[in-house]
């Protein structure tokens, strides 16, 4: 296979600035540093194509703390739970999903908190499926 120099595209230069903008440590600072300098290498004399301005690095704060987002958080109207394909009854919101479904008997309730990834299972067996929804609004919000 022949290998035909291409020029850079003004769209391959702006998406390897976004790269360095958005590095979060110096190994990916500089790798993207020399692509940019390897595409402007690349550049003929009389290109159209304007080299963009030397990259700013950016800060970008971390995400609040699960915690912070529960103090910050209003919740939501009462009977926004759905019902899955399963048949499970669930409540989603930018947060997290809880998620109502049958076990042991009873009742249980899971939580997948989309900041963490990480799911919590109630331990409680509950009667009825309206005791296991207010117990896992209660785990989400209270």
């Amino acid at each position: 296979m022949i290998k035909v120099a291409q020029e850079p595209s003004i769209d391959k230069l702006r998406k390897v600035a976004a790269l360095f903008d958005r590095a979060t440590s110096e190994g990916e600072k500089r790798a993207a540093a020399e692509a940019l300098s390897r595409l402007l290498k690349n550049l003929p004399e009389e290109s159209p194509v304007k080299s963009p301005p030397p990259p700013q690095s950016q800060y970008y704060p971390p995400p609040p703390s699960p915690k912070k987002q529960k103090q910050n958080y209003r919740p939501p109207k009462p009977g926004l739970w759905r019902q899955s394909k399963k048949g499970n009854l669930y409540l989603r919101d930018e947060w997290g999903i809880a998620t109502v479904f049958p076990s042991d008997g009873g009742w249980k309730w899971v939580i997948r908190d989309f900041g963490t990834d990480q799911s919590t299972f109630s331990r409680d067996v509950f009667y009825s499926e309206s005791e296991a929804q207010s117990a896992a609004e209660d785990e989400m919000y209270g």
